[in-house]
């Protein structure tokens, strides 16, 4: 995966030909579209003390010794060949593997991994089947062990093999399978049996694609789609591959991401999409027929609504400010927003202030007891306003208990 991040950092890297040339680069484990876990890669050098991996739980190359104590799991006594095969091959990118596949619980259930040709290599398979994982995918022929039979050009095998061709050949436990399609494609499997068959619903190539007269050889002149065996390592490297595809399809529909100046908002923005992206496949779960979109604006809507709704009383711009003067313009606030709520008395010994509807009463009267309007100002002068430590638990303003203060600013309306 990429995330678009076209500003200063050193954690950035540049992939021309992709649709997103230049950012951070970041390796999943997905499931349907569902991002179980991911790691962050940084190609900065001294990355293995960088501030960047101690945060994001970033990889490196790791030191031989380090590999076989993260890789050998048992922690058994290896021999040297065992030493030389574990930490052959086991490059940034195998490790990368092998910690997000680890981190799945394979000691209680099975899992099969599919991989592209990026990852696939004969001595990381190997250590999956050693762990009781399973693994299959694509491969190329320049792989370590790779047999150097499978290893010739695609205009030879393209001229003397027939379509559905298959060979295999077993190395270490692994077996490395060659099949004709339009072009010679090369696989890794460990859980693949070569002679098994699967029927899938195949479009009749176009008479200007490469190896045409081959592929278009099992349809009749009148057919543009027919239901033919194939291999059942493709059928189900069809059926399960893609996943991370899916998860940035869904992304790239309706992004969050924004442009800053901040190099690590990218990120921020990557986990939200992906976060709401995994809401929506678990939804899907009980509700099949979810449009995404849908989904998305009630899921904005609610967090909208529960904002709102939050707002009251905690949050309220009619809260009085327990810092402000207290005039004869100082409204008195709703009686909605003094009786909503759990209101509790807390002692602050250390914020004692003077009372605020004492403030207010000396200003605006009591509205219990209305003053007389004939000697208003002087019954207002004569009232005392109290010290006091405390203080309303929602509505945040000191309330004394002598002059039921406390009391009164919640029920009187």
């Amino acid at each position: 995966m990429m995330v678009l991040c076209k500003g200063r950092s050193a954690h950035t890297i540049k992939l021309h030909g992709k649709p997103i040339d230049q950012g951070y680069k970041i390796y999943a484990l997905c499931d349907q579209g569902y991002t179980y876990l991911f790691l962050f890669y940084s190609g900065h050098t001294g990355n293995e003390v960088s501030e960047f991996t101690h945060k994001t739980d970033s990889f490196t190359q790791l030191t031989e010794d380090r590999a076989l104590a993260l890789f050998n799991s048992s922690g058994r006594v290896l021999s040297k060949e065992e030493k030389k095969r574990l930490s052959r091959g086991f490059s940034p990118t195998t490790q990368a593997v092998c910690r997000l596949v680890f981190s799945l619980p394979f000691h209680s259930h099975q899992f099969n991994i599919y991989m592209d040709n990026y990852f696939t290599t004969i001595p990381l398979f190997q250590h999956l089947r050693d762990h009781g994982i399973g693994a299959a995918g694509t491969t190329r022929a320049k792989r370590h062990d790779f047999p150097p039979a499978f290893a010739i050009g695609k205009e030879v095998t393209s001229r003397l093999l027939e379509w559905n061709h298959l060979s295999g050949i077993v190395v270490n436990g692994v077996c490395a399978a060659l099949w004709q399609d339009n072009n010679t494609v090369l696989f890794l499997t460990t859980i693949h049996n070569l002679h098994q068959l699967s029927y899938s619903k195949r479009k009749k190539p176009k008479k200007t694609s490469s190896n045409a007269s081959a592929a278009r050889k099992p349809f009749e002149h009148h057919e543009n789609e027919k239901l033919l065996p194939i291999p059942t390592l493709v059928n189900d490297y069809n059926k399960y591959m893609g996943g991370v595809d899916i998860a940035d399809q869904l992304r790239s529909n309706y992004p969050c991401h924004q442009s800053s100046r901040c190099n690590w908002l990218p990120l921020w923005f990557w986990i939200l999409d992906t976060t709401i992206t995994n809401m929506y496949i678990i939804t899907r779960l009980t509700n099949p027929k979810k449009v995404y979109k849908v989904f998305r604006c009630e899921l904005a809507l609610e967090l909208v609504t529960t904002a709102t709704s939050q707002l009251h009383p905690l949050n309220s711009p009619l809260k009085p400010d327990p810092r402000s003067y207290v005039t004869s313009k100082t409204p008195l606030p709703p009686f909605s927003f003094r009786t909503t709520g759990n209101h509790q008395q807390i002692f602050q010994a250390n914020k004692k202030q003077q009372c605020w509807y004492c403030r207010y009463k000396k200003t605006h009267g009591n509205p219990k007891n209305p003053p007389p309007a004939r000697n208003r100002v002087s019954v207002l002068q004569q009232m005392k306003v109290s010290d006091t430590g405390i203080w309303c638990s929602l509505c945040e303003i000191p309330l004394c208990k002598r002059n039921r203060c406390f009391l009164d600013f919640h029920t009187v309306s």
